[in-house]
């Protein structure tokens, strides 16, 4: 029997819930433990009763920390998967002090609680991150013993393309936090003021500065830009990103986000460095001036998008959980 463990909220109203989602698909754990709690550390125990009664053979964890379950499934014997979207914490420390004057995760700083918190990661016999710049971190942070595998993350490839519309549009989907480094992208348009243009920023929380909030039908925002920019400081992989690629939408992604691993510049997009609204204005204003690049550059996007349908990678994890 193979038992999946989470704290995400399984589905599609975030990054975390959607990769849950299609592990499990794949998978096909009994039973799934899907657990939130304001105390990240009260997961662990209630997963640790929640499967005190099986008898498990695969175990595959999804989110921190899981340190004591994990632990407690492999002296009984089961082969420990753990998928690790891990960011630069360091970065992310920046960012949150330039903005906040303080770190709010304290489990993150505290050399004990982080080891508590990572456990299940160094004790895992299989790791997975979504790009090569998390799994490169992630074992040079953690001295893992363990080689991560790597499998991107996988985007929804929709029938038919969507116009562009009409009036020059750079979007932007993603919750609102420092590690995203929406301020940059904003310190970019605000420098740029080009005549017939506009940006859709959305996403939970961006109401905060102007954005439009939580999208429930994303088709919404796809068919509302031209293109779109990912501009985050650190970020594991970026799913919005290959999303907008699947929607013929031509890219400029930070070398923050793992997915930049996938754009060639001049192909599907630009990739540029964070922390730079220079870099992004430039993009962005090569778009705007250049048309008929926007409509190359989205179908050259569309085109690798279609080589991480969900289902194929679906069937990567597959291969990986039967090995």
């Amino acid at each position: 029997m193979s038992v999946y463990v989470t704290n995400a909220r399984v589905g599609k109203g975030s990054g975390g819930g959607i990769v849950a989602l299609h592990e499990i698909q794949a998978l096909q754990p009994n039973p799934v433990i899907s657990i939130s709690e304001e105390n990240p550390f009260m997961n662990d125990y209630c997963a640790l009763w929640c499967i005190r009664n099986g008898s498990w053979k695969t175990a595959h964890f999804y989110g921190a920390p899981f340190g004591l379950t994990a632990e407690a499934l492999k002296k009984q014997g089961a082969k420990i998967f753990v998928t690790i979207p891990a960011h630069n914490l360091e970065r992310s420390i920046e960012e949150h002090i330039k903005f906040f004057g303080k770190y709010p995760y304290p489990h993150m700083t505290d050399p004990r609680l982080w080891s508590m918190y990572t456990h299940h990661y160094k004790i895992a016999d299989v790791v997975i991150c979504p790009s090569q710049t998390s799994a490169d971190y992630i074992k040079r942070k953690l001295e893992l013993e363990t080689t991560p595998i790597i499998i991107r993350h996988g985007c929804d490839v929709p029938q038919e393309i969507m116009p562009y519309p009409e009036m020059f549009t750079v979007g932007h989907l993603s919750q609102c936090g420092p590690d995203k480094g929406q301020t940059y992208l904003i310190h970019a348009w605000n420098s740029l003021r080009l005549p017939n243009a506009r940006i859709f920023i959305a996403g939970a929380g961006t109401e905060q500065f102007g954005g439009a909030g939580y999208i429930p039908d994303e088709n919404v925002f796809h068919r509302s830009i031209s293109i779109y920019v990912q501009s985050s400081v650190t970020e594991a992989f970026g799913i919005p990103v290959l999303d907008a690629m699947a929607n013929a939408r031509p890219i400029i992604v930070t070398e923050g986000a793992g997915v930049h691993e996938l754009i060639e510049d001049g192909k599907e997009g630009f990739v540029v460095p964070i922390r730079c609204p220079d870099a992004l204005a430039e993009y962005i204003a090569y778009f705007a001036n250049n048309p008929s690049e926007i409509k190359r550059m989205g179908q050259n996007a569309r085109a690798t998008a279609e080589q991480y349908t969900w289902s194929r990678i679906e069937a990567e994890y597959k291969k990986v959980y039967q090995t």
